[in-house]
């Protein structure tokens, strides 16, 4: 029995399809049309995993959203997305949505993989690192690289092992199923050690090998002493302990070794210098070189001199420490000379051919070059001298409270430079009589100051009365009095 009915939507008929509520239905409706309903469906195409599943109904002309992987996988192979209606893979790859036209049916495109080979060197000390630029499909069998003249000290080359999820056994060739990384295989051989030792009676520490350990035939260069050493020896080498086998430059190991030092004892020379000297030279000991420990008879200063000083023994040149008259030899010695300086005397000497009064005395003792204050001028009054410093010899001449370098004993000698004196003459000019008066001061030093005198003396000019006196010839009075220079005539 056919019972029309009236869909006024598709929604609802698409709801009523899916609940199989009619198995045939006939729409009612003004213009009679028949409704399509679509499906979508997905194959996996040989892909493992959950397929996607799409139960909506369309209509031609809907869009449809494309669904993703979903979790699919294929061994050997890539998802590639889906292709629409069509079994040829790469083809028609529809993704996001497409419009609906028919039943469709979305199958996945699987595209083959592709790998890739890396080598790992593991640690490798010398060569070349394989490379493979090669791209590996799936099931490829690859042909695995030589040593490449790898090296790793203290091994010996094992091959390559496979570590794509077979182990660690080492492999030629192999079937790729995945990006794989090949691993060196190193195997390691016998090593030997080189010990240095400090022996007995030293100080300081022996070398530390630190190009060890070596491969069994190894050439091992033997090191020096590192800061060992022993008082009254030089350091001779190594030798196997216990026995007594010196080591040369270089050996081939072939087992662990263990050396001790070798001292031979020391001879010493004793130098005697001439440090500081002026002149001469320093005595020669025959009995040099001594054997370490050895007591040694110090010389005297042979012929060396230097001026301010005199000789006082010897020195050690490194420890400035005086040797006294012997000592015990320890090592390559070198004697200083020692130079105490001479004390010298500052004398004050007046210098003048009648009682001079008090000079300066010094008391002091001076070392050479050591400065000395020059004391005050003689407390005396010379005649006709005035004191102008002191003379130290023909050297210099000094001032009170100068100072000077001594060099040896010195006399100071007072300076007396005679005075120059200048006169003053009254001399009677276009006088009638009389006599012209008499300086009792003159004559004056230069410098000093005249006082004229005021009046003529006895001098008289007729019709005239004194008016002073002048440079001659008279003409300008000069004054009370004037500073003196020179021999003075005074006219009136």
């Amino acid at each position: 029995m056919n019972i029309p009915i009236l869909f006024k939507s598709r929604k609802y008929l698409a709801l009523a399809l899916s609940l199989g509520l009619f198995t045939s239905l006939v729409a009612t409706a003004p213009s009679a049309m028949a409704i399509v309903t679509l499906t979508v469906t997905y194959d996996a195409n040989g892909g493992t995993g959950k397929v996607p599943v799409n139960s909506a109904l369309y209509s031609s002309g809907d869009s449809v959203p494309v669904a993703g992987s979903n979790g699919l996988y294929k061994t050997g192979y890539t998802f590639g997305g889906w292709s629409y209606n069509s079994g040829a893979f790469g083809t028609s790859i529809v993704s996001g949505s497409f419009t609906i036209a028919g039943n469709a049916t979305l199958i996945a495109v699987w595209n083959a993989a592709t790998y890739s080979v890396t080598y790992n060197g593991n640690g490798f000390t010398g060569g070349t690192l394989p490379t493979d630029n090669g791209s590996y499909a799936f099931g490829s069998t690859v042909i695995v690289a030589g040593q490449n003249g790898l090296s790793r000290t203290g091994y010996t080359f094992g091959g390559w092992s496979y570590s794509g999820g077979l182990g660690p056994s080492v492999v030629t060739t192999f079937t790729i199923q995945a990006n794989t990384t090949l691993t060196a295989v190193w195997n390691a051989v016998a090593t030997f050690t080189m010990t240095y030792t400090a022996g007995t009676g030293t100080t300081g520490t022996p070398p530390i090998d630190t190009s060890g350990p070596y491969v069994s035939g190894a050439t091992v260069i033997v090191l020096g002493a590192g800061s060992l050493a022993k008082a009254g020896y030089s350091f001779g080498g190594w030798h196997n302990c216990p026995i007594i086998t010196p080591y040369g430059a270089t050996f081939t190991i072939l087992s662990n070794i263990v050396v001790c030092p070798i001292w031979t004892i020391n001879p010493y020379a004793v130098h005697y210098l001439a440090t500081g000297s002026t002149t001469g030279t320093p005595p020669s000991d025959p009995n040099s070189p001594y054997v370490s420990g050895a007591m040694v008879t110090v010389l005297g200063g042979g012929s060396l001199v230097k001026t301010g000083y005199h000789f006082g023994g010897w020195a050690d040149a490194d420890s400035h420490i005086a040797t006294g008259p012997t000592f015990i030899i320890l090592k390559v010695t070198d004697l200083d000379p020692v130079w105490i300086p001479d004390l010298y005397t500052v004398t004050y000497d007046g210098n003048c051919s009648n009682s001079c009064g008090a000079v300066p005395i010094d008391g002091n003792s001076y070392s050479p070059n050591a400065p000395v204050l020059v004391g005050g001028a003689p407390n005396a009054n010379y005649p006709g001298f005035h004191f102008t410093g002191w003379a130290n010899g023909g050297l210099a001449v000094y001032q009170p409270g100068a100072h000077f370098a001594i060099v040896s004993n010195t006399v100071l000698t007072a300076v007396w430079v005679a005075n120059v004196t200048y006169t003053v003459t009254y001399f009677p000019y276009q006088t009638s009589g009389g006599v012209p008066p008499l300086d009792p001061l003159s004559p004056y030093s230069s410098g000093d100051v005249v006082f004229v005198n005021p009046g003529p003396g006895t001098l008289f000019k007729t019709g005239y009365t004194f008016n002073g006196w002048g440079n001659c010839p008279a003409v300008n009075t000069v004054g009370v009095s004037f500073v003196i220079h020179g021999d003075t005539t005074l006219c009136s």
